[in-house]
């Protein structure tokens, strides 16, 4: 009996340890790549980070934007663009399952507060300091989502208002801001009750 017991004590003195090791381990966060991209090639990129370059898949993967039906693409992803890329290595190549392109902020997005309308299809936007300021923005073409009670839904042109919030994604095509997406944040409550 002492024989068992004394079996039983040093497999506890042993496995113990194991156990609370492994439960005591967190899941692994997915793999990600921040670089820049050097080659755009159909469904593939290359992207040279700090100390590798990455072959990445882009099949199955989502470009992340503003919100659903932004209107952006992998399309919209040039060679020169910062990118931050979420997946798993297959091999050689990096698979990719999110993609942010960090680039589109500076050469796609403006943000600001609708400062006039100056036609059925044209607007423009209150952004300090910023030489894009007032500029006339083209939203015929735009899908428009405002945000509401459950999220953000489409909504046509005609709910847009003065000092609404905006994140217009869009080209600049001469003066004109041509806008593919519009994420409408309503209006900025005021302090007065």
């Amino acid at each position: 009996m002492k024989k068992i017991v004394r079996a039983a004590f040093a497999a506890l003195l042993i496995f113990a340890p194991l156990a609370s090791s492994a439960a005591s381990k967190k899941p692994a966060k997915p793999p990600v790549v921040t670089g820049v991209v050097t080659a755009v090639d159909g469904n593939n990129l290359t992207v040279a980070a700090v100390s590798k370059t990455y072959e990445v898949d882009l099949s199955g993967s989502t470009l992340m934007g503003i919100a659903a039906g932004d209107g952006l693409s992998f399309a919209d992803v040039l060679a020169g663009d910062k990118v931050k890329i979420t997946g798993a290595m297959s091999g050689d190549a990096f698979i990719a399952k999110d993609v942010t392109d960090l680039s589109f902020v500076g050469r796609n997005y403006f943000t600001g507060n609708v400062s006039s309308s100056l036609s059925e299809n044209i607007i423009s936007l209150n952004i300090d300091g910023n030489r894009y300021n007032n500029r006339p923005i083209d939203i015929s073409s735009a899908v428009i989502m405002k945000k509401g009670k459950s999220g953000y839904a489409p909504v046509p042109a005609t709910s847009l208002r003065i000092k609404d919030k905006l994140t217009v994604i869009g080209t600049l095509d001469g003066p004109t801001i041509m806008a593919t997406a519009i994420r409408d944040d309503g209006a900025k409550a005021s302090g007065r009750r």
